[in-house]
């Protein structure tokens, strides 16, 4: 037998690097967003090429309201029906609409969307889709709390709870819209969604499920109000954020729900699924102690 000519060698050796390199790639076949000023993908990719700032502001952005250097920072992220929900939709009852979190209400209907994107519809057999979920705090509870909402509708403890705790976020997604795959809530602060990510990827490279989806939410109905900066807090001082520049001094809370929905790039390619990026890796530590302080970044991370 003749040996294998160059070429051929080196073709074979192109498709094996390849084949290699996408061991174990996830590709990112679906989304869905509402952030302020973009209550849609189409919106908020276009203000994503123009460089648009989605914060709203009044002027004067910042104003010294003591002498103790506390200032208001007047910005708002207003997000386009923060209240609306159809709970008939998901056979949710209206009472038990009204009493849900909007943070469950938002990551419902962005996970729908996010499966409709890439042409998955929520009806449909989804036994094989999972779920990674990260919420913000309850905001929403101490909103009701202080308009007597739980005396004034007799609603028990337990039932409430079930509305708006963290812990119920993904298994709620997962009850409503069928998902039988993995349904974990992931909080781990600033890097919620980020870790949910990671943890998602790796559910599908261990075959617990075909598709994930990953989400993020967090809504404040008070956020419209501006928040209030005192030397030492985490959040801009000059009501903005920086990434990556020498200007930046501290993040903002925002009012937003996105999600996306994961697929390992072999299956994505197989069913000709539209793929937005592909991760070709991810990996998770912490910095421990090696930093100046709890709420700070270390220096080397």
């Amino acid at each position: 037998m003749s040996p294998p000519s160059i070429a051929s060698t080196v073709t074979e050796q192109a498709m094996l690097n390849e084949t290699s390199a996408e061991q174990g790639a996830i590709a990112v076949i679906g989304m869905a967003i509402n952030v302020s000023q973009c209550a849609d993908l189409v919106t908020f990719w276009r203000a994503v090429m123009d460089s648009s700032e989605l914060v709203e502001r009044d002027k004067p952005s910042i104003t010294t309201n003591s002498e103790d250097e506390e200032r208001k920072v007047t910005v708002r992220f207003s997000l386009l029906g923060i209240f609306d929900f159809d709970p008939n939709w998901f056979s949710i009852s209206p009472q038990e609409g009204k009493r849900m979190d909007p943070q469950q209400r938002h990551l419902l209907m962005s996970v729908v969307q996010a499966l409709e994107n890439p042409g998955y519809s929520s009806r449909e057999d989804l036994a094989s889709v999972g779920i990674v979920a990260s919420t913000g705090d309850a905001f929403y509870q101490r909103w009701l709390e202080r308009r007597n909402y739980a005396e004034n509708h007799n609603s028990d403890p337990f039932s409430l709870g079930l509305s708006y705790q963290k812990d119920f976020l993904a298994t709620k997604v997962a009850y409503y819209l069928g998902l039988r795959g993995p349904a974990l809530t992931v909080q781990t602060g600033c890097s919620s969604s980020l870790v949910a990510v990671h943890q998602a990827c790796n559910a599908l490279n261990m075959g617990d499920a075909e598709m994930m989806v990953v989400a993020g939410v967090n809504i404040d109905p008070d956020a419209v109000q501006g928040y209030k900066w005192t030397p030492g807090h985490i959040f801009s001082k000059q009501g903005s954020t920086n990434p990556f520049s020498d200007m930046a001094d501290g993040p903002l809370a925002t009012n937003a729900c996105g999600a996306v929905i994961l697929k390992p790039l072999a299956a994505a390619r197989r069913d000709n699924d539209r793929i937005y990026a592909v991760i070709s890796g991810s990996a998770i530590n912490n910095d421990g102690r090696d930093k100046a302080g709890y709420t700070a970044p270390s220096v080397a991370g």
